[in-house]
C-alpha cells in the first residue's frame, strides 16, 4: 500500500511546474527548511514560499488527502520509491 501512495504522490508531484515541484520534493520529501529549500535553487524565500502554496494547492487538487498521507506514514519518502 505504502509503495502505491509514493508512486501516486510522485505522479502528481512531476505534473507541477518544475520550479514548484523542486520546491515541494526539497520541503516536503527531503524535509529541508525554508532556508535550506531557498538555498538549493538559490531563490528568494519568498518566492519559496508562493512556489510551496501554489504547489499544496495543486496537490490538493491532484491527490486528496496528500497531506494526510504524508503525515501518517512518514515524511521522508525520497528514498522510499
Amino acid at each position: 500500500m505504502k509503495t502505491e501512495v509514493y508512486s501516486e504522490l510522485y505522479r502528481a508531484i512531476e505534473k507541477l511546474p518544475r520550479g514548484i515541484a523542486q520546491v515541494i520534493k526539497l520541503y516536503y520529501l527531503h524535509e529541508k527548511k525554508l532556508r535550506e529549500t531557498r538555498e538549493i535553487p538559490d531563490i528568494p524565500i519568498y518566492t519559496v514560499k508562493s512556489r510551496r502554496a501554489r504547489g499544496v494547492k495543486h496537490l490538493r487538487r491532484m491527490v486528496p488527502g496528500w497531506f494526510r498521507i504524508i503525515v501518517l506514514i512518514g515524511v521522508g519518502l525520497a528514498g522510499s520509491v
